[in-house]
């Protein structure tokens, strides 16, 4: 019988997850201090919230919301800390293998050449 426990147990795939699309409102918070990159609050709830997209009309106002974590993205530090969080929540879920990307060209600033990079592949253990 198929059960929410055994789901649990079964080992998974996490495909095509996008650095810039999984920040926790927390680790947004604390890497946009360090980037210096204002945020409309600090308070976790609040940025949930302006994160959230429920009502976009186009792909353009469906990604605006991207400038936001790409701004915190901008140095090899910042990425690893977000691939290291995603990783770690999905091998929570008995995910063995995680493939985790970010879009290349956005977190390229000409100030920052050393985090051009196109994507990741992490093996967790489940």
């Amino acid at each position: 019988m198929l059960t929410r426990e055994l789901i649990a147990r079964l080992p998974k795939a996490e495909l095509h997850v996008h650095l810039d699309g999984s920040l926790r409102p927390e680790t947004l918070i604390e890497l946009s201090r360090a980037a210096k990159a204002p945020l409309p609050s600090s308070d976790p709830g609040d940025i949930r919230r302006f994160m959230r997209v429920d009502h976009a009309h186009n792909l353009e106002e469906f990604l605006k919301k991207f400038d936001t974590t790409i701004a915190v993205l901008q140095t090899p530090e910042a990425i690893e800390r977000v691939a290291y969080a995603i990783t770690s929540a999905t091998s929570r879920c008995a995910t063995v293998l995680t493939s985790a990307r970010r879009a290349a060209s956005p977190s390229t600033r000409p100030s920052r050449p050393s985090c051009a990079g196109s994507g990741v592949v992490s093996r967790t253990s489940a």
